[in-house]
């Protein structure tokens, strides 16, 4: 499937990146996901359901012990404990 960027319309390649989120005050990046990258303009987009997913599991981890907390998430790593 083919995307274009909204910014500058250019083809967006889909790539495997790190995406900053965070729920409040925790900041958290999460590493290994999908997303639609723009060569021309760099934009970084992502789809809805990987959105959702990144929302829910940054919310989750707010109530978790400050020293539990990671700064850094790789989705292969929590995908493989499952």
């Amino acid at each position: 499937m083919s995307k274009k960027c909204y910014i500058c319309n250019s083809e967006m390649a889909k790539r495997i990146t790190s995406i900053n989120t965070g729920w409040g005050s925790y900041k958290l990046t999460v590493d290994g996901v999908n997303a639609y990258i723009c060569p021309q303009c760099g934009e970084v987009t992502i789809e809805g359901k990987d959105a959702v997913m990144l929302q829910k599991l940054s919310k989750s981890l707010v109530d978790v012990d400050e020293n539990q907390k990671p700064d850094v998430l790789n989705l292969t790593e929590v995908f493989d404990c499952f």
